[in-house]
């Protein structure tokens, strides 16, 4: 009978495992962390912790060799790579910064000094010129090529109802409106609320100068949104001048209209 002959194994040395083998990296890592959150520096704590992720992952990838590839595995290379990835980025931003500093430049924490002697007046010399300036005599808003104001309303202003139409370049002492079949030459018509212009007619402001009634955007017509009470519009009339005329007052969707009037002279 043959007996099985026993031998001894002998004990196979006791890896290490990564957590043992990582404790001081993990103590370096926490002191350089309390230093960057003590210095402030956003670019160091960068810097320490892509250096730790990089260190751990070629350790945990390195005790990883041999044995079949798990997560910790992708992990680790994960880390390596975002490591290098961070620190070349903060190397290079670093080189660069280096290389485009202006060299030979002395700077001064002192504030500029003023090279006139400040004993000395700042204020120019007064003129020698004796011949006294006198103002324009123009009134402001007012070109000097304006022509005269010819004829307004005053206080007496002309009511213009629907069916009724005005000339602005009559002469007669009462100046009112017609009706529209029984006026010649008018300028202005009322029709239901809708004012028209033999010549066009444009908005405008209330304090609307000669120029800014030559200047002014002309239209066909204006409907009663456009004539609600304080409204203005410039009207070239059949003379060839032009007028200025306010809405003082307007009733019944500009059916019935009080207008302050102001014809100029025709421009020579």
């Amino acid at each position: 009978m043959t007996r099985t002959r026993w031998e001894p194994v002998e004990a196979q040395p006791e890896r290490k495992s990564v957590a043992q083998r990582l404790w001081p990296i993990g103590i370096v890592a926490d002191i350089a962390a309390v230093v960057t959150l003590v210095t402030g520096s956003r670019t160091i704590l960068a810097v320490v912790v892509a250096a730790v992720a990089l260190v751990l992952g070629v350790v945990h990838l390195a005790a990883s060799l041999g044995k079949p590839v798990d997560r910790w595995v992708i992990v680790s290379v994960a880390g390596i790579v975002a490591g290098a990835v961070v620190i070349t980025a903060v190397v290079t931003q670093s080189l660069h910064a280096l290389t485009t500093q202006p060299t030979g430049q002395a700077i001064s924490d002192s504030p500029p000094q003023s090279s006139s002697n400040p004993a000395e007046p700042t204020t120019p010399p007064p003129s020698t010129n004796s011949t006294p300036t006198t103002s324009p005599s123009t009134p402001i808003g007012s070109h000097p090529t304006s022509p005269a104001i010819k004829r307004e309303t005053g206080t007496d202003p002309i009511v213009l109802t629907s069916g009724y139409s005005l000339d602005l370049d009559s002469e007669e002492p009462i100046w009112v409106a017609k009706k529209t079949g029984e006026s010649s030459g008018h300028d202005l018509e009322n029709s239901s609320g809708y004012v028209y212009a033999a010549d066009d007619l444009a908005p405008a402001a209330a304090d609307s100068t000669f120029e800014d009634c030559v200047r002014a955007g002309y239209v066909d017509y204006l409907s009663s949104s456009d004539l609600e009470t304080g409204s203005a519009f410039c009207v070239k009339t059949t003379s060839g001048t032009y007028a200025r005329v306010v809405v003082r007052d307007s009733q019944d969707y500009a059916t019935q209209l009080t207008l302050d009037v102001v014809v100029w002279n025709k421009p020579s």
